[in-house]
């Protein structure tokens, strides 16, 4: 994928074997962010707003709205370094969703 189609198309990034607890430790706050940055790098600041950022979170046990909110949060704020973008940024639009499925996070981001 060149920089320009990533650009003008987004990207799908599938991160298995993650665990999103809906209240992560300190420990698990830094594995997870890290591993996001890590697996995102190649895609630092290749997207300009505005931008529609969906976070999938794969796990056999779903959670309540506020849970997943909470799970995701650190994602989230990978995300927004691997974005470029202030946290508050508007013109990035956020959504969150989950699906019942072996433990993995999916990215998707593409231009609004």
């Amino acid at each position: 994928m060149t920089e320009e189609s990533v650009a003008e198309r987004g990207y799908q990034v599938e991160i298995s074997d993650l665990v999103l607890p809906p209240s992560p430790s300190d420990e698990e706050c830094d594995r997870i962010y890290e591993r996001v940055r890590k697996e995102l790098h190649a895609f630092e600041d290749k997207c300009d707003p505005p931008l529609a950022v969906e976070l999938t979170r794969r796990a056999m046990i779903t959670l309540g709205d506020d849970e997943l909110a909470a799970a995701l949060e650190i994602v989230r704020d990978a995300m927004v370094d691997v974005l470029g973008v202030p946290s508050d940024d508007r013109r990035v639009d956020w959504h969150f969703a989950q699906r019942q499925d072996r433990d993995s996070l999916l990215i998707r981001v593409e231009p609004a």
